[in-house]
């Protein structure tokens, strides 16, 4: 009779654990989401807008941004429209991950790749104006998140 007892509280103990392990993993889904959602408001607020840069389009996601598969990032992509200088773009920028100046109407970069993400639409340069990707990157609150990995 014992026996059976501890068969059984050893099965529901092994039942719970399994239930938990995904459960563990979708909470770190919607909290890096949630996270997700905060640090893209918070660089947008810091997105510095003149008259002579405009946003074109914006993207974001969670995930493994540099393709080791340890770990989960936030990502914020903004495609921006400049008469500014290359220079200029990236001293107004300075903060940013990375800048890519887009060339050939190509409007993704490696790390937009890897995550899976892009721009809805293509670059059309002009003699005046220019494109170019700000990338900004953080870690992400749970590194459990199966995107990461």
């Amino acid at each position: 009779m014992e026996r059976k007892k501890t068969i059984r509280v050893v099965c529901w103990l092994f039942l719970i654990l399994i239930m938990l392990l995904p459960a563990s993993w979708m909470g770190a889904y919607w909290i890096n989401n949630i996270a997700l959602r905060h640090y893209e408001k918070k660089v947008m607020s810091q997105a510095e807008i003149n008259t002579d840069t405009m946003i074109a389009e914006v993207v974001s996601g969670c995930g493994n941004t540099s393709g080791t598969s340890n770990h989960t990032e936030l990502y914020v992509g903004i495609l921006v429209k400049t008469s500014l200088s290359e220079e200029e773009v990236k001293e107004r920028y300075s903060q940013a991950a990375q800048i890519v100046k887009t060339e050939d109407g190509s409007v993704k970069t490696s790390v937009m790749s890897l995550l899976n993400l892009s721009f809805s639409q293509s670059s059309k340069e002009t003699d005046e104006e220019e494109y170019y990707i700000i990338e900004y990157i953080a870690p992400a609150p749970c590194q459990s998140d199966i995107r990461g990995h």
